[in-house]
């Protein structure tokens, strides 16, 4: 918007064209992913002792549990926006 502007001859501060976004209803947000592990599932800990339960279930009975890492890996550039 302030490009815009900046071409048609206003010299306007970004700080303007946040206020003018404001009284037109507009809300301001920028551009970011939010990382993972910021904001825990409410069950989390449930979702863990289930697990847990299943896997001590299974070795009891002598059946093999494995354990798979199922964390994204970010990308360095997505890590280079926020």
């Amino acid at each position: 918007m302030r490009g815009a502007l900046k071409k048609d001859g206003a010299n306007v501060s970004y700080r303007t064209v946040a206020n003018l976004l404001k009284k037109l209803n507009y809300t301001l947000q920028g551009h970011f992913k939010r990382s993972e592990g910021k904001v825990d599932h409410p069950d989390r800990g449930a979702q863990f002792r289930y697990i847990n339960d299943q896997a001590v279930a299974a070795r009891r009975a002598r059946r093999p549990v494995i354990s798979v890492d199922t964390k994204s890996r970010v990308s360095r550039e997505s890590r280079h926006r926020c």
